[in-house]
């Protein structure tokens, strides 16, 4: 039997508390079990995570909650426009929900990666996401004699 608890609250990389509705905070495999030790007296630390983009995810989890809509159209909209972000606010928000083990948004976002890489090339993938090669030449051109399927 899970406590009457109606907010967590948490405190962020930033040294920010987000408070979130407890039905929001459940949805977290992560935090559930602190939730349902009574933890709601304190504090939970969130480290490495700003307040911007805690609160996003939660307003997610809210949103998916059942206290959201649960018309399907109104939803789609939503992720949607949850999605609509720079690469480095997706990477914070993959991150999140990976630790948090939010399984709904982590699928969501996973699902925008893969969109994202689909059909680029690797310069390309890399130009997107910040990311340097480090492979020399040689190394890369071994690489895709061995996998060419990959590079197709």
């Amino acid at each position: 039997m899970l406590p009457k608890i109606d907010v967590i609250r948490m405190r962020c990389s930033d040294g920010k508390i987000v408070s979130v509705e407890a039905a929001a905070a459940l949805q977290s495999l992560t935090l559930r079990p602190l939730i349902e030790d009574g933890f709601d007296q304190n504090i939970i630390p969130i480290p490495n995570v700003t307040s911007d983009v805690l609160s996003k995810i939660f307003v997610f989890c809210k949103k998916h909650s059942g206290a959201g809509s649960s018309n399907h159209k109104v939803l789609k909209e939503f992720d949607k426009k949850f999605l609509d972000v720079d690469t480095n606010t997706l990477y914070f928000l993959l991150m999140v929900s990976n630790s948090c083990m939010l399984s709904l948004s982590l699928n969501l976002i996973y699902q925008k990666v893969a969109d994202l890489v689909r059909g680029k090339s690797p310069e390309v993938i890399r130009a997107t996401f910040g990311i340097q090669n480090d492979f020399t030449p040689e190394e890369e051109a071994a690489i895709r004699n061995e996998h060419p399927w990959a590079f197709q």
